[in-house]
């Protein structure tokens, strides 16, 4: 049985999603800010928060959704680079952001020969017969 979410924990989580990365030391000051914002009181662990499984569902999800939603912007920045002449400092840096929010969208490269294979086919090997090698041994 699932628990839902509190109302603190939702605030808490549109929050971390909001603050930008820029003005913050680190991530613990971001998620501190984020707890604050959400009326948690002062001394919380952010970490409490995050560890608990809905709220790691929900932080999953919405990955998942704000990856889907930035994705076009950094294919955008991709194709820019290629029409263009020049290299852009930083292309390393955005086809890696491709590649994550892809994979958090659920757009990942797939291997071929994994996709060949449908669920009901099935190769069984025969058991390893000592009655074969003895024949064979008694017609040399």
């Amino acid at each position: 049985m699932s628990k839902e979410l509190t109302e603190k924990e939702k605030r808490f989580l549109v929050a971390l999603f909001d603050l930008s990365p820029e003005g913050f030391k680190n991530e613990r000051q971001r998620m501190l800010a984020a707890a604050e914002i959400a009326g948690f009181d002062k001394g919380v662990s952010p970490y409490r928060i995050v560890k608990k499984p809905q709220v790691q569902a929900e932080i999953v999800r919405m990955s998942s959704e704000y990856a889907a939603m930035n994705l076009p912007r950094c294919m955008k920045l991709i194709a820019e680079v290629i029409d263009g002449s020049e290299i852009r400092a930083g292309l390393k840096d955005a086809i890696r952001c491709v590649e994550l929010f892809a994979g958090y969208a659920g757009l990942t490269k797939q291997d071929k020969s994994a996709n060949d294979a449908t669920p009901s086919q099935v190769i069984i090997v025969p058991e390893k017969n000592d009655n074969v090698s003895k024949i064979k041994s008694k017609e040399n």
